[in-house]
């Protein structure tokens, strides 16, 4: 008598279609953290600009109007950061997006807030509020 040894079609279905439900969800987590990752250096270099942008207005008692004026230069340069400025007079707005995040930053010098605001990926920052003397970043919401 011969035995069979194996498995059956069944078998090897049930156990392709386990990995490819595992390997969709690991994808899903992966890209999620791929993109907090972008988010949280876009972050960084908000943090850094408006640093930057206070020691100018320290010298000088105005804001730059963009990073060359501040000598704004990130300690690790990243081409798909993207950090704008929107001043006037003593107000200023502050913003950063990285192409591949999915939020973008800002910081407003009357309140001393920052804020974000959801955003598509692979789409670049365009432009950042202008400037008042009240807060211009009405519908993002505030960060603790």
């Amino acid at each position: 008598m011969k035995t069979d040894k194996g498995f059956t079609v069944i078998e090897l279905l049930i156990t392709i279609a386990i990995l490819g439900i595992l390997g969709a969800v690991s994808l899903s987590i992966y890209n999620s953290y791929r993109a907090s990752g972008y988010n949280n250096t876009a972050m960084s270099y908000l943090m850094t600009a408006v640093t930057a942008q206070q020691r100018f207005f320290a010298d000088s008692n105005t804001y730059g109007a963009d990073v060359d004026a501040i000598h704004f230069t990130p300690q690790k340069p990243d081409n798909n950061v993207t950090v704008l400025f929107s001043v006037a007079g003593t107000n200023m707005n502050a913003c950063a997006k990285h192409l591949w995040g999915d939020k973008i930053y800002g910081y407003d010098s009357n309140t001393n807030q920052y804020y974000q605001q959801d955003s598509a990926r692979n789409v670049a920052l365009g432009a950042c509020p202008a400037a008042t003397q009240g807060n211009d970043f009405g519908g993002w919401q505030p960060m603790q």
